[in-house]
């Protein structure tokens, strides 16, 4: 498993799937903890990144007008 989510971030990494495939294997967490913040440019967001990580936050929220449209929707946990 490992070696593929590997071959897919560098495969589709300008494809935006990554985020998609750490979700899918619960690996996002893990992965964001990882990342170095002393890579140079590519990674000066790293710290606030890392400091502003919930677990709730792997889902977007439910957009307003779609829960307004179906009242059976339900806003994902911490929005």
């Amino acid at each position: 498993m490992e070696e593929l989510l590997e071959e897919r971030s560098r495969e589709l990494c300008f494809e935006s799937q990554r985020r998609i495939d750490l979700i899918r294997f619960n690996k996002f967490s893990e992965a964001l903890e990882k990342l170095d913040k002393n890579l140079g440019r590519w990674n000066a967001n790293v710290p606030e990144l890392q400091a502003n990580w919930a677990s709730n936050k792997i889902w977007f929220p439910v957009p307003q007008p779609q829960r307004d449209l179906n009242i059976n929707l339900v806003q994902n946990p911490g929005y």
